[in-house]
């Protein structure tokens, strides 16, 4: 909340988001969509909860505001991740091809197991590809659970979950 809703004009916000639609731009051509297009939808529905979150902050629904800090704070961390993975594929993928040019199966394999940079640069774009596809997925849940702004936490009562007798 402090670092992005009470940033005047959202400046440091908006200047990650552009940093990221950079990225995004440069990785058309390069990086395969079904990386791409994840991080686009992340830093979409990231944007969906800060207008939300300004939504609530202008109603000065701040008890709900502080219930999401660190739920957002734990959903960026995802994101910049991905972002930051998406980046290094706009890296790696080029200097993978320039070394490994078009080879397949047995072949690819004898390049990398020959030669040090080949296996570092297979390896990194693995790494990448793995995290935006079989991790970065989690984050959507995470900003689901933001978005459903459950409020049980505010109804609570003294003595509700302990059933101890209120002193």
């Amino acid at each position: 909340m402090r670092k992005i809703l009470m940033n005047p004009e959202m400046y440091n916000y908006s200047q990650l988001k552009k940093r990221m639609n950079d990225t995004i731009s440069a990785t058309k051509g390069i990086v395969d969509e079904k990386y791409i297009n994840p991080v686009v939808r992340g830093l979409a529905k990231f944007d969906e909860v800060i207008e939300m979150m300004k939504k609530q902050m202008g109603e000065g629904k701040f008890m709900a505001l502080v219930l999401n800090a660190t739920p957002l704070q734990q959903a960026m961390f995802p994101l910049i991740m991905a972002w930051l993975h998406l980046w290094s594929l706009t890296i790696t993928i080029p200097k993978a091809k320039a070394i490994l040019g078009d080879a397949k199966g047995a072949e690819r394999q004898k390049l990398i197991a020959e030669n040090a940079e080949a296996a570092y640069y297979s390896g990194r774009m693995l790494s990448s590809q793995f995290y935006i596809g079989a991790e970065f997925p989690k984050f959507f849940g995470r900003i689901d659970c933001i978005m459903n702004n459950e409020g049980a936490a505010l109804k609570a009562e003294p003595g509700n979950f302990t059933g101890a007798p209120l002193e």
